[in-house]
Parts: C-alpha cells; sequence; structure tokens
C-alpha cells in the first residue's frame, strides 16, 4: 500500500476478470517492505487470518476478519489483534499462515524473528476472537532468507517446507505434524526430512493434492532453475515418512524467488506452476 501500511484487499473474480473491493489498512503503522501473511479458512466462508508486523509496537501480530458486502463494495471486518510475538521479523516479514481444513477455524502461524528463531503457533477462532496456544520452538536452522511454507491436507496433516541453514546449508526440508485445538504435535523440532540435499536451494512452497492426502508437491531453485518434486507420504501427523520422487525442471533458465505450485483442484493429477523469470530474454514475467 502507499502509504507502507499493512493492507489488505478482497477481490471476486468472473471468469477472467476481478473486481476490487476497499482497502483494509492492518495498522497505521509504516512497514516497508515487510510482507502481510494471509489465508482464507475453507471450512468457514469469508474469514480469513492475517498476519503482519506492528511497526509502532514492535509486534508481530495476528488479526481475524471477515468479508462483509460484495463487488466493488466489499471490505474486511477486523476483529481484535493478538501479539505472536513482541520483536521485529526477519527480513522477509512475516512467514506463513496456514488453515486446518479438517478443523473449524483452526490455523497455524510460521513466524521468525533475529537468530533467526523459527516458531510455530497454532490459533483458534471464534468470530473474529483469537486464542493462540503454546508456541513450538523450531530451532534457528530454517534458512531466514527464503520463503517457507505450509500445507495442509484433508485429514489435518500439515508439510512445513524450509530450506535450511548451518550446518547443511540450503537443504530443502520438511517438518510434518498436525494440530489439536491450539496444541501442536511435529515430527522433528530442528532437523526435519531432507527432501532433496542438493546446494544452493532457493524457495520452499508445497502443496497437496487435493485428490490424494498422500501425494505433497514441491517447487524450489536449484542455482536459479525452477524444480519440482511430488512426494508420497506414509502415515499421518507427525508419524508421517516421506517417499522422494523424480525432481524435475519446469523452466531451464534463471527464475526470481517466489515460485509456486497448486494442483487442480477439479482435474486429478493436474498441478500448475507459477514463476518469476530471472533470465535477460523476459525479465520480472511471471509465467505459468
Amino acid at each position: 500500500e502507499s502509504t507502507g501500511y499493512p493492507t489488505i484487499l478482497v477481490g471476486e473474480q468472473d471468469g477472467s476478470s476481478i473486481t476490487y473491493g476497499v482497502k483494509t489498512v492492518l495498522v497505521s503503522a509504516y512497514t516497508g517492505s515487510w510482507s502481510v501473511a494471509l489465508a482464507f479458512d475453507p471450512v468457514n466462508t469469508n474469514q480469513i487470518l492475517a498476519q503482519y508486523y506492528d511497526a509502532t509496537a514492535t509486534d508481530i501480530e495476528a488479526v481475524s476478519a471477515t468479508i462483509t458486502g460484495s463487488g466493488a463494495s466489499a471490505a474486511f471486518t477486523l476483529g481484535t489483534a493478538v501479539q505472536i510475538y513482541n520483536g521485529a521479523p526477519t527480513a522477509l516479514g512475516p512467514q506463513f499462515v496456514a488453515f486446518d481444513p479438517s478443523a473449524s477455524a483452526t490455523a497455524l502461524i510460521l513466524y521468525q524473528y533475529s537468530g533467526p528463531v523459527s516458531k510455530l503457533v497454532a490459533v483458534t477462532m471464534v468470530g473474529n476472537v483469537i486464542t493462540k496456544g503454546t508456541a513450538q520452538d523450531l530451532g534457528t536452522e530454517i534458512n531466514e532468507k527464503s520463503y517457507n511454507s505450509i500445507a495442509f491436507n484433508s485429514a489435518g496433516t500439515f508439510a512445513l517446507a524450509w530450506i535450511s541453514r548451518t550446518p547443511n546449508w540450503d537443504e530443502l526440508r520438511a517438518t510434518f505434524g498436525s494440530i489439536s485445538g491450539t496444541t501442536i504435535s511435529v515430527s522433528s523440532t530442528t532437523t526435519g526430512t531432507v527432501i532433496d540435499s542438493s546446494n544452493d536451494r532457493d524457495n520452499a512452497l508445497c502443496h497437496f493434492d487435493p485428490h490424494n492426502d498422500n501425494k505433497l508437491a514441491f517447487t524450489y531453485a536449484i542455482s536459479s532453475v525452477a524444480k519440482a518434486q511430488i512426494v508420497t507420504l506414509a502415515g499421518a501427523g507427525a508419524s508421517t515418512t516421506v517417499t522422494a520422487g523424480t525432481v524435475t525442471s519446469y523452466f531451464s533458465d534463471q527464475v526470481a524467488i517466489g515460485n509456486a505450485c497448486l494442483f487442480d483442484p477439479d482435474t486429478s493429477g493436474a498441478i500448475v506452476f507459477v514463476y518469476q523469470r530471472d533470465d535477460v530474454t523476459a525479465p520480472n514475467d511471471i509465467e505459468a
């Protein structure tokens, strides 16, 4: 937003066109380049959860909101923000928010602060009132300069995809777990499961196949070349184990940070990769 305030905006899609509603400022505090992490609740229509940085209070905060109105009049009604952590986030800002589709109004937040220390916290919502649990410490091995992500399958198992720091730099790893209310169970608090041990990893984006709870796709970059891998899971929650898939390049020239993958909910086995080019032919073009 032009003021530098953390802001959210709702849009309604109609075919290939989008009608945007009214901007809603989360807090009137300049936050510069730090982003807002946001997710829609798949169980409760029109409810969202946002994580952002309040530079005035020096807090990482979360707020629940509901959409009111429609079309150009659509806007968010905000609940009361809650403090997730008192202190500034790392360079990329608030990391990720994801809802558990197996539970009503239940979500998981990934945040990072100086160290870099990474933590997960589970929250539940009644209306727009948030109750948060005890944070799960994940140590200091998650890279603060990469985009890390969380995905849930329909049964409530989550995957946290991340890029490692010392002593095993730039490996793509995943931590698996589940939440019950605001209690988190994880497979490992620090090491995770190695998905790709090649050097020079970048990004860690993942998405579950909505047609198969045991298929999980990862997209990442190796030396700025876009890669993908679909793995097979066994077990559930913190007991999940992984069988690796074949690593495939889907764009052979350089890509910028921030590529993503999404399974098609309407077509079994179909997946879309979105990436930003970083080569001399079409710098900064976004393609799929």
